[in-house]
C-alpha cells in the first residue's frame, strides 16, 4: 500500500524541530512545528495549508516569519494551531514589521489561528491586508481532543506539560483510498495529480455522476462512481504522531500514550540519555529511555527520535541506540 502522507523530518534528530508532511496528489502539506525552514524550498513552503505548533519556545517558531515571507502576495491562508496564548505571541511577532506596503493589497495572506486554552478553542484572524493588526480572539467552543477535521485527514491533540502548556498531535488518514494500478492499466488510465482530486471527491461525499477528468484527457470526464468502483479501494488510514518538549510525568505518560496508540510513526523528543535524567528533570523534557519506553507501550510500529541535546552532537547514535534498546524490551 502506498501511503498518502510522506513525512519528513526537516533538520534531522539534532536541528530545531520541524516535520514536514507532504500529500501524495495532493497540492498540500502540513508543517509540525516552525523551527529553521531553509533547507525547505519555496516551492515546499507554498504548499503548506496547516501548521501546528507545540508552543513558542524559540526553537520551535523561529521560522514561522520565513514561512509568512513566501507566502505573501499569493492569495492564500494557512491554519496555524497551538496552545494559548499563541495568538498573542503570532500578532506580538507580525507586529513587530512595518506593512504598509501591503495593506489593502489584493491577493494577501490571511492566518487562521486557533489555541487551546483549557478545555475551550479560541480562534482569531490576522490578516495580511490590515497589517496583521490583533482583532482579538473568539470562543469557537469546546476542545474535545480533534483540533482538524478535513477530507483525508483530521489532527487530534493533547495538552502536555513543559512548564508551560504545549500540544502533541495526531495526525490521522480515517479513510485510505489506494489506488489499484492493475485497473487503471486494464482502463487506459494513468497516475497523475487527477487522482487527488478523485480521492477528494469520495472523501467530500460528491455525487455518483460528479465528473472527474482524467489522464489522459481523452478517456474522460468519468464518472465518479464509476472510477470509485473499478479502481479504488478503502484501506485502514495512517496513523502519525508527534510529540515534542514534555516533562516525565504521569500525567504526561498517560496522555501521550493513548494519544499515539497503535500509530504507525512515532516522532518523540529523546533529549537526553538516561543516564543525564537529572539534566532532562531539570529542563522538563523526556530521556532517551523513556521515549522508547512510551513508544513500545503505545503500541506504535515504528519510533523516531529528534530533538536530541546538542551534547550528543558527535555521538548521536548513543542516544537513538537507547530509544531502540527501551522500545524493543518493553513492547
Amino acid at each position: 500500500m502506498r501511503p498518502n502522507f510522506h513525512p519528513r523530518l526537516v533538520n534531522g534528530p539534532l536541528g530545531d524541530p520541524v516535520l514536514y508532511v507532504s500529500m501524495l496528489h495532493r497540492r498540500r502539506a502540513l508543517l509540525f512545528d516552525a523551527g529553521e525552514l531553509h533547507a525547505l524550498s519555496s516551492g515546499h513552503l507554498v504548499k503548506v495549508t496547516h501548521v501546528f505548533l507545540t508552543h513558542a519556545h524559540m526553537d520551535h517558531i523561529i521560522g514561522f516569519d520565513h514561512l509568512v515571507r513566501v507566502m505573501l502576495r499569493r492569495g492564500r491562508s494557512i491554519r496555524v494551531y497551538g496552545p494559548a496564548p499563541l495568538g498573542d505571541h503570532l500578532a506580538s511577532r507580525l507586529g513587530g514589521y512595518c506593512w504598509n506596503l501591503v495593506e489593502g493589497a489584493g491577493g494577501g495572506l490571511l492566518l487562521e489561528v486557533f489555541e487551546v486554552d483549557g478545555d475551550r478553542i479560541w480562534g482569531r484572524v490576522l490578516d495580511c491586508g490590515e497589517g496583521f493588526r490583533d482583532p482579538g480572539r473568539r470562543d469557537q467552543g469546546p476542545f474535545r481532543g480533534v483540533l482538524c477535521r478535513e477530507p483525508g485527514f483530521q489532527v487530534r491533540a493533547a495538552v502536555l506539560d513543559h512548564g508551560i502548556p504545549v500540544l502533541a498531535y495526531l495526525l490521522e488518514e480515517p479513510r485510505h483510498l489506494q489506488v489499484l494500478k492493475g485497473s487503471l492499466e486494464r482502463f487506459g488510465l494513468r497516475p497523475g495529480p487527477w487522482l487527488g482530486d478523485l480521492k477528494e471527491a469520495v472523501l467530500r461525499r460528491m455525487p455518483q455522476d460528479y465528473p472527474i477528468p482524467v489522464s489522459p484527457p481523452q478517456r474522460g470526464p468519468l464518472p465518479l462512481g464509476w472510477l470509485q468502483e473499478r479502481i479504488l479501494r478503502e484501506r485502514p488510514g495512517q496513523k502519525i504522531a508527534y510529540v515534542c518538549d514534555a516533562r516525565d510525568c504521569e500525567a504526561n505518560r498517560r496522555r501521550i500514550v493513548e494519544l499515539a496508540q497503535g500509530a504507525d510513526l512515532l516522532y518523540i523528543e529523546a533529549a537526553f540519555l538516561e543516564e543525564d535524567r537529572e539534566r532532562a528533570e531539570a529542563t522538563a523534557h523526556l530521556t532517551a529511555w523513556r521515549a522508547g519506553r512510551l513508544a513500545a507501550e503505545a503500541g506504535v510500529c515504528k519510533v523516531v527520535p529528534f530533538h536530541l541535546s546538542p551534547k550528543y552532537a558527535s555521538n548521536p547514535e548513543q542516544v537513538t541506540a537507547q530509544v531502540e534498546r527501551a522500545f524493543r524490551v518493553f513492547t
